[in-house]
């Protein structure tokens, strides 16, 4: 008997092991299966993902470093190339939409209110990094990513100013009047002042910049145009052109045309976009490389403190069925790495101020250093229901502009058109039918 017992004891021991052990095997097994499902590397190879990006060609990174993306997050980018004014006519009529699109800063509202794009997640790192996020929010959403730091500067001949006698760089808007006027009269240039006048957004934009310098705001919190600002810069316009400061051309310029301008030496002083600069040096693009100096834009009372921002961004389609993906190459498209190599490759302004620090610093960039300083402080002057009208209201503040320039409205007539037709826009209205009638 008392074998007996020994040997079941004996027994139920050994049982209660081998059970131990088989769930420690089977707990062992199982995590090493769970372990080979969620590596990583397995994951991109079994789950390849692919997404489209309708861009401009300049928005396509070398090939080297789309291979590097594709290789680290298993994500092959397939990019469509179209010119930058086609996307904006072409994307909403579009039956096939792409995962990521290029976004404009004047389309963030009317592709909202069409429902195209979706919102995008966005750090307090991000935001202080590039100030020019702002230029993509609504309601305090981001709805792109800004990779081209597109803002304004003031561009100046220095070597024109020195021929004419003027040691100083100008500073307030009195100043560039004044100088307008000594440069011509020493005959070292016929049109020393250069804006656009033409019915094109352009020339809105040009509106806007001025306007914003010169007095801080453009339009109200309702989103109607603030008409004692609106009136200063249009007195302004008005009387630069009609003493021949401006040449006439302007009434039917171009964007190349504005870069020639000043690329050239046809004027002395413009507001020009950021991205002029790195051509201004170059030889090959610039046939008085080296003379054009950056500058802040001028203000009332010293140099402004207004800039307008105008960046281009990537942003995710609503109708994207792999947001996650959309983001994460965006985010690898707007980092620190990448933007400086894209400024290398491509002369694209960074969105980063770091990254535009380094390349200051470094002298990659030919520059005063003002460009990084009116960096820092661009942004828009335009409130969130405006955004949604952006591209009715540049078309009716270009229009207003054109026919004050030409002669068939007085400078009152032009300010109270543009002023009645941005209210009625915002109340639901269509713009009126004879400024659809020069856009057409």
């Amino acid at each position: 008997m008392k074998k007996s017992k020994y040997i079941i004891i004996i027994l139920s021991l050994i049982s209660i092991i081998f059970l131990i052990g088989k769930d420690y095997f089977i707990k062992d097994t199982n995590k090493q299966v769970k372990s080979i499902k969620t590596n990583p590397l397995q994951k991109n190879i079994k789950e390849r993902k692919e997404i489209d990006i309708l861009v401009p060609d300049y928005a396509v990174p070398p090939e080297d470093m789309i291979k590097d993306f594709e290789k680290k997050t298993g994500i092959k980018p397939n990019f469509k190339i179209m010119n930058w004014s086609r996307i904006s006519k072409t994307l909403e009529y579009e039956e096939k939409k792409p995962d990521i699109v290029q976004l404009d800063w004047t389309w963030v509202g009317r592709y909202k209110k069409l429902n195209l794009i979706s919102p995008i997640e966005v750090s307090n790192e991000e935001i202080e990094a590039m100030p020019s996020l702002k230029a993509f929010a609504i309601e305090d959403k981001f709805y792109a990513k800004p990779y081209f730091n597109e803002f304004r500067i003031g561009l100046f001949n220095q070597k024109q100013y020195l021929d004419s006698g003027i040691e100083n760089i100008p500073k307030t808007w009195d100043e560039i009047y004044y100088s307008s006027k000594q440069i011509r009269d020493k005959n070292i240039n016929r049109y020393p002042y250069h804006i656009r006048l033409s019915d094109t957004e352009y020339t809105s934009i040009d509106f806007i910049s001025l306007a914003f310098s010169r007095n801080g705001k453009v339009f109200n919190e309702d989103g109607s145009i603030d008409i004692e600002s609106a009136r200063d810069t249009l007195d302004f316009i008005n009387q630069m052109y009609y003493e021949e400061y401006i040449s006439p051309a302007s009434k039917d310029i171009y964007i190349l045309d504005d870069y020639r301008r000043i690329a050239t030496g046809e004027t002395s002083f413009m507001i020009g976009s950021s991205s002029y600069l790195i051509g201004l040096n170059d030889k090959s693009k610039s046939s008085i490389a080296g003379e054009v100096k950056d500058i802040r834009i001028p203000g009332i009372d010293g140099s402004s403190n207004y800039i307008l921002s105008c960046p281009e961004g990537l942003a995710i389609m609503e109708n994207s069925k792999d947001k996650e993906s959309a983001k994460e190459y965006i985010d690898w498209f707007t980092s620190k790495n990448v933007q400086e190599k894209l400024f290398l490759n491509s002369n694209i302004i960074p969105s980063r101020l770091d990254v535009l620090d380094e390349i200051i610093k470094s002298k990659k960039l030919k520059t005063t250093g003002e460009i990084l300083e009116s960096a820092k402080i661009a942004s828009t002057p335009i409130p969130d229901i405006d955004k949604i009208y952006m591209k009715e209201m540049l078309e009716i503040i270009s229009f207003s502009i054109n026919k004050m320039i030409i002669g068939e409205k007085s400078l009152d007539e032009s300010l109270y058109f543009m002023d009645d037709s941005i209210r009625n826009l915002i109340n639901g209205n269509p713009i009126p039918d004879e400024v659809k009638q020069t856009v057409d």
